[in-house]
């Protein structure tokens, strides 16, 4: 009867390792790490564009993960404290506060009131996925079994690559996100990217939203209604 019993409970327990939900480190986890007292620093390359009127912005911004606690899903959510300054000499100055969370096999950050799928798990080569699904902000894309709604599809193009930053900078392990690739010159202008070092987080992004005049006078001219070019480059990381 013994035996019996102990037969059972192993057939139990392979089941259960065979349908646990938890993903592996090197399945991508390691590429989005949540962990209280990680900061990273980057600089910050801005372009805000109005009536084809150019202001440029340089910046340093601070992204420390403050706090956790238990949320609805059962696992944990951070709190991301933001901070800025003009340069390195001057003291930080609080921004405002997101929240970050790997939610079953997703990482999700909320920005202010907006949530994005970062990136999904396991994370694979050629990987897609609707990075607004908690959002209502739509996208140039379709979704959906019948294409039949707005999206950003977001995808994975390269994983476990060295990336080198302008900065002289060297990642050994990176993933590379596109999150938008919409290159027409005549409406609008979509370009973003965003790259991940394993164990560190973002380490760099890159975005081209333009809007372009399109009047009859100026139709096809590339005359900038209103835009951003933004760089942010990682150039120092660790934990307080």
């Amino acid at each position: 009867m013994r035996s019996f019993l102990f037969f059972i409970l192993g057939l139990f327990l392979m089941v259960s390792c065979e349908t646990s939900p938890e993903i592996a480190p090197e399945s991508g986890l390691d590429y989005f790490p949540l962990r209280v007292g990680d900061y990273q620093i980057y600089s910050i390359e801005e372009i805000q564009i109005q009536n084809s009127i150019e202001q440029r912005f340089k910046y340093e911004l601070k992204h420390k993960l403050i706090d956790s606690a238990i949320n609805l899903e059962g696992g944990y959510s951070y709190t991301i404290q933001r901070q800025t300054r003009s340069n390195s000499s001057l003291p930080w100055q609080l921004i405002d506060l997101w929240t970050s969370s790997q939610s079953g096999r997703e990482a999700i950050i909320k920005e202010g009131n907006v949530s994005y799928v970062k990136l999904t798990f396991p994370a694979i080569n050629g990987l897609e996925w609707n990075g607004n699904s908690y959002n209502t902000l739509g996208g140039d894309q379709s979704c959906g079994d019948n294409k039949d709604h707005a999206c950003d599809v977001y995808k994975l193009i390269s994983l476990g690559d060295e990336f080198a930053l302008s900065n002289g900078l060297t990642f050994n392990e990176t993933l590379t996100i596109i999150q938008s690739e919409n290159t027409d010159l005549i409406v609008k202008q979509d370009v973003r990217t965003e790259v991940y070092a394993k164990n560190i987080g973002l380490i760099y992004k890159e975005s081209v939203v333009l809007e372009y005049c399109t009047s009859s006078n100026c139709l096809g001219e590339q005359k900038v209604d209103k835009g951003l070019r933004y760089k942010q480059t990682i150039k120092e990381y660790g934990s307080e």
